[in-house]
């Protein structure tokens, strides 16, 4: 009998597999499908709601280990907190609250403190703004008058929690509200924020001149330590987004209470309107505090920034998963470099819960940060003030410091909840019959008595194995396209139209309007290459093949002033047939700075170089030094905010070639490294314009990003062993001034950062070198025309480190940014074969030449030194190139066994005798240059009068038709043809009728010189 069963579930008869299924669905019992429905939900607010209780379930409830961060010679860890149980044990959540947003909308609703009655007091600041401090006195002192005497022994706690807490074991507490806050008006024109530290201070300072003897105790809550870093953390997922509105809703609540003011000081229109924290930044902090974007008012205000400079004992808790508060900002090392700051996270806890026990009545961070105080309180490293505190005779106490309670607190009484299991839930008798009429019907219809388990067996098996494999491929092709974050079907939706162009400018922009607005493919769109149309596909692409054009290099060495070695490779214009660019050369100079472990040989590189050489400019590669086949030659290394290469570069290039007006393009860490020198120098650099491609913006921000998701990972490990490559290339060097050991171990450019460029550098932290080297904050201060190119898919340079507010408030900066392009990529066309932006920045810094708004060096601070000046004769200009790459030539010329197999632009090879010849001639040249340059004015001799006429009326001369020259040059530039050739179409098209016109003109006189029989004729 078995085995005929076994029989029909196989075979299956006549019936086909999607009669088979309706069959099955239809014996499915109905309380299933809701199981089944229930269960689904569950996953989603499960993975929604980050609940962790099965977790905790698996782990037997013991809860998460608490990490702490201190330094190694820390004295407050050894003295105190090595003394806190607390700190050394676990934390376990509430189980019915075991979830980041469930403790956090829990506290905010129900977990308020037990009810006491505050005593308030209103202290005016200097500037007449009001505080309200309201005291809350230690229980012993509850029978005598609240206010303290001057002898109190209590330590004195300014907290915004713990109050009751600590209260009940001995301290004297009193919360300072912000202005505004706690029912107080606000009475001068300075509202808090963020980084607003004035009233902090007063209130310390008062407190500390009248209670001289008390020890006092500081707690402070929430206000992440990075608050750029939180503010991209907070706009980014679905949960987030719900903190980020409904802590607006409680700041435009604020605002209304204040609105008298507020409309007076900001912009009340834009207050009405908002939907997030950052846009109540914008129109209110950044216009009351005077901030130009609320990027800078938010870099400013982080306290990550002054962490280093902390002298006190300071214990600071952080959960992991704070879902207002990022893990992301935590500034893990220079916690870790201070001797006087203990970090402390678990994995859990929300934003200030952290609620324990199965009635969630304490919250376990008051206990902790309690255990602390106490602790440090009993030893001897309590922090003790070295200089005299100035007296605050400003100090204005209402009504001798008493003021009525406001109201008191009623407490809530114990909510007693009832659940039912599952299992209390019982049918009546007409839902039993009913249900049983159900299944009858069911088995009926599926006849035979056959299951559903039956049914859904002989469907799998009607179904082709084709039908399998196709489903697993569809499957796969689902993640693969979902993982490499393709778009030709959205590409293919819109019809292959690409995507438009974004530009964020600002409205007075004379660059805007006067240059950008005439660049046809800035206001177009991008279309990515079909068959490469993922950012990985296409930075992959770029990396392994590129497709770049194949020419020659001429390198020269220069030796900068601190003794580095810059392998300066050239590609001249196409007219510049002997390779030698002469001091009056007036053609457009482009210098390109490469980016990270990239030099002149790469492909986006080529690609550049080629076609501004092919436009009529004189292109210059300035390797990174290490790179580029050249060694290091001093104790300093480049990194992402060494400008010291680039400044004297484009000085020395400005001083030889002074009538070249030079144009200057960054790629990735190259354009944070331009962009920086741009905001360094200011109005003093002798840049006419500039373009930055990719540029990582905030490396802080870049750090976070590389590091969150798996793909970004895999770029962190990629560019990691390309800076180990590097690093090898130089490990003599790298060995005696970094931590070598750290080097080879490291796996990320964070880990290399901390092993090579902080220790070279000399920076205290890796958050430090990011933060003091990222582009975003020079940005206000640069005075050339710069356009910025970012793709907002860019899987190595985050869209959230891109500085729009700080690009719209410079007048001289136009951003563009396209929905895709990858990392420098931005292929177009079928046969990728060219790269999108390097035709937009050709086009704009053409269209910027032949405008006015070239920028003009107002000042002349650097002066060259005399290793600048001479250090063109060290190197002359040497043929470097075989196949494309490039490899050192020192003074004694080229290696023997050099063969050049790659052609120049103008289809001129040169050989072994050609090079030699070369460097000969280029050494006359530079040594002449040099001889002129470092001559000084008493050493010229004078020349005759009549001679000193003729050069006067042969400038006069030259002056005269600069324009027409420049005019032809741009013209030949522009066409790619010679003049010549455009001067014999010119007249051969416009013969017929000039020579109609000119007939006409003089036929008297040809008819006057013609024979006498040609009339009659």
């Amino acid at each position: 009998m078995a085995k005929t069963t076994i029989f029909a579930v196989v075979s299956g008869g006549d019936e086909s597999a999607v009669e088979l299924l309706l069959r099955a669905a239809a014996l499915v019992p109905a309380r299933h499908y809701a199981l089944a429905a229930l269960s689904v939900v569950s996953v989603l607010a499960y993975w929604l709601l980050e609940l962790h209780v099965i977790g905790d379930l698996l782990r037997g409830f013991r809860g998460g280990r608490v990490e702490l961060t201190f330094h190694p010679a820390s004295d407050i860890y050894h003295g105190v907190v090595s003394k806190c149980r607390s700190l050394h044990g676990r934390y376990l959540a509430t189980p019915w609250l075991a979830s980041p947003h469930l403790q956090t909308l829990f506290l905010g609703i129900f977990g308020g403190p037990p009810s006491f009655t505050y005593k308030r007091q209103l202290y005016t600041a200097n500037d007449g703004g009001t505080i309200a401090l309201d005291w809350l006195l230690a229980t012993n002192s509850e029978d005598s008058d609240w206010n303290l005497s001057k002898d109190a022994w209590a330590p004195l706690l300014y907290v915004k929690h713990l109050a009751y807490s600590m209260s009940r074991k001995g301290y004297n507490t009193v919360v300072s509200n912000h202005r505004g806050l706690g029912g107080v008006s606000i009475t001068s024109d300075r509202l808090y924020h963020a980084g607003f530290t004035q009233d902090v201070r007063e209130v310390i300072n008062y407190l500390h001149h009248k209670y001289p003897k008390v020890p006092m105790l500081c707690v402070g809550t929430s206000i992440g330590a990075n608050i750029l870093v939180g503010d991209r953390f907070i706009s980014r997922k679905f949960m987030q987004g719900f903190y980020d509105r409904a802590l607006a809703f409680g700041l435009k609540g604020y605002a209304e209470l204040h609105q008298p003011l507020l409309s007076r000081l900001s912009n009340w229109e834009g207050i009405k309107k908002l939907r997030s924290i950052r846009e109540f930044d914008k129109h209110v902090s950044c216009i009351v505090a005077k901030y130009e974007t609320v990027d800078t008012y938010y870099r400013h205000n982080s306290s990550a920034s002054y962490v280093g400079n902390v002298s006190i004992p300071l214990l600071c808790v952080n959960a992991l998963d704070d879902p207002v508060c990022t893990r992301e900002a935590i500034p893990w090392d220079e916690c870790r470099a201070n001797k006087n700051i203990i970090l402390a996270t678990t994995p859990n806890g929300g934003h200030l819960a952290f609620f324990e026990g199965l009635t969630a009545q304490r919250l376990w961070w008051t206990g902790v940060v309690s255990e602390f105080l106490f602790t440090l309180l009993d030893s001897k490293y309590m922090h003790r003030q070295k200089s005299l505190i100035s007296k605050s005779p400003y100090v204005n106490v209402m009504e001798n410091g008493i003021i009525a309670p406001v109201t008191d607190d009623v407490p809530c009484d114990d909510v007693i909840t009832s659940n039912q299991m599952v299992n209390d839930i019982k049918l009546d008798n007409g839902d039993i019959t009913q249900l049983n009429e159900d299944a009858k019907e069911a088995v009926a219809a599926g006849g035979g008595g056959e299951s559903a388990v039956e049914l859904l067996l002989r469907a799998a098996a009607l179904v082709p194995l084709e039908h399998y494999a196709l489903a697993a491929l569809a499957v796969v092709s689902v993640l693969v396209y979902r993982f490499l974050e393709l778009h030709v079907v959205g590409d293919l939706l819109r019809g292959f139209r690409g995507g438009r162009v974004e530009l964020t400018f600002h409205p007075a922009s004379e660059i805007y309007h006067g240059v950008a607005s005439k660049c046809r493919s800035l206001h177009g769109r991008y279309l990515v290459t079909p068959w490469i149309a993922s950012p990985h596909l296409q930075t992959l692409f770029l990396g392994i093949c590129g497709r770049p054009p194949s020419f020659t290099y001429k390198r020269q060495l220069y030796t900068a002033h601190d003794g580095g070695t810059v392998a300066l490779d050239w590609l001249l214009a196409i007219d510049s047939e002997d390779g030698i660019l002469s001091k009056d050369a007036s053609a457009p100079l482009i210098v390109i700075v490469p980016g990270l472990t990239s030099d002149s040989a790469a492909a986006y590189v080529k690609h550049l170089a080629y076609s501004m050489a092919r436009k009529g400019c004189n292109t210059v590669v300035s390797n990174h030094r290490g790179l580029g086949g050249v060694s290091i030659t001093s104790d300093c290394l480049y990194n992402a905010g060494f400008t010291q290469d680039v400044r004297e570069v484009i000085n020395y290039l400005h001083h030889k070639y002074p009538k070249a007006p030079m144009l200057c393009v960054g790629t990735s860490i190259g354009a944070n490294i331009l962009v920086k020198y741009l905001g360094e120098e200011g109005e003093n650099t002798p840049v006419a314009g500039a373009a930055a491609i990719c540029s990582p913006w905030d490396l802080l921000v870049g750090d976070r990003f590389i590091s969150r998701k798996l793909v970004q990972r895999l770029y962190d490990k990629a560019l990691a062993f390309g800076l180990k490559g590097y690093a090898k290339l130089h490990q003599p060097v790298l060995a005696r001034l970094a931590n070598w050991e750290g080097i080879k171990k490291s796996r990320s450019i964070r880990d290399f950062d901390h092993h090579a460029t902080c220790i070279v550098a000399k920076y205290e932290t890796v958050d430090t070198y990011y933060r003091r080297c990222s582009s975003a904050s020079y940005v206000g201060n640069v005075s050339v025309p710069l356009l910025c190119i970012s793709a907002l898919d860019d899987p190595v340079c985050t869209r959230e480190a891109i500085p729009w507010d700080e690009c719209r408030a410079n007048k001289n900066i136009v951003l563009a940014t396209t929905p895709n392009g990858g990392h420098l990529a931005f292929f177009q066309g079928l046969t990728a074969r060219r790269l999108w932006w390097v035709g937009a920045v050709s086009e704009f810094l053409f269209t910027l030449l032949d405008s006015k708004h070239m920028h003009q060096q107002k000042a002349q601070d650097h002066i060259l030194h005399s290793s600048l000046e001479s250090s063109i004769d060290k190197s002359p200009y040497v043929n470097v190139m075989e196949d494309g790459m490039i490899a050192p030539v020192t003074d004694d010329g080229p290696c023997d066994d050099f063969t050049s197999s790659n052609q120049i632009v103008n289809d001129i090879k040169v050989d072994n005798g050609d090079i030699a010849q070369q460097n000969e001639h280029a050494k006359e040249i530079d040594d002449a240059n040099t001889t002129e340059v470092n001559a000084m004015p008493s050493q010229i001799p004078e020349q005759p009068a009549e001679q000193q006429g003729e050069e006067h009326f042969v400038n006069k001369f030259h002056d005269a038709i600069a324009p027409v020259k420049r005019s032809i040059n741009q013209l030949t530039r522009y066409q790619g043809k010679s003049v010549w050739l455009l001067a014999y179409i010119a007249f051969v098209t416009s013969w017929p009728l000039l020579g109609s016109l000119a007939f006409i003109a003089f036929r008297k006189k040809f008819r006057n010189n013609l024979p006498a029989k040609w009339p009659r004729r």
